[in-house]
């Protein structure tokens, strides 16, 4: 905890309570929250685009424009399979802020356990050390936010990092 005394009487605030008083989300559509809240829990920030709409039931990219136009969110391009695929980022900065004030819980963000484990189950048989390694940091992120908001483990995600831990030798 690091505390800045901002006054002559000696109140202090955390460096996340002045991240908050500088990021005002008041303002944003419940589909914009949803999203935040959403992309909090990912422990590297990004997701393909195409995915976070389909998991979230998004018809169209207005609450996208409205977070990338504001800078909440980046929309990257990634050279995949001789094309194109857009990448949604959240900074890890806005990513604890956004947990910390959208309280991501395992009932309020279950489209995203869903698809980080569905993850996993389709990748099981076919799975590279890399991307395992790299599944395995996202589901361990997602549990320890989950973890705080709610104070339990969400079953799923734990099982599936144990799982990825016991297969890269992590044990």
């Amino acid at each position: 905890r690091v505390d800045f005394r901002h006054n002559e009487y000696g109140d202090s605030d955390t460096v996340l309570g002045h991240l908050e008083k500088l990021f005002s989300i008041s303002s944003f559509s419940e589909g914009s929250l949803r999203i935040l809240r959403s992309m909090s829990i990912l422990g590297s920030g990004t997701m393909p685009l195409n995915d976070l709409m389909s998991i979230l039931g998004l018809r169209n990219r207005n609450e996208i424009i409205e977070l990338t136009s504001n800078g909440w969110l980046e929309i990257l391009e990634k050279e995949e399979d001789g094309g194109t695929r857009e990448y949604l980022y959240l900074h890890p900065i806005l990513s604890r802020l956004m947990a910390s004030k959208l309280d991501p819980r395992e009932e309020n963000v279950s489209e995203m356990v869903s698809y980080l484990t569905g993850i996993l189950d389709r990748a099981r048989d076919n799975i590279t050390y890399a991307d395992a390694s790299e599944l395995e940091n996202e589901l361990y992120y997602a549990c320890c936010v989950l973890a705080k908001s709610s104070g339990r483990l969400p079953h799923d995600l734990w099982e599936g990092f144990i799982e990825l831990n016991h297969l890269l030798g992590n044990t």
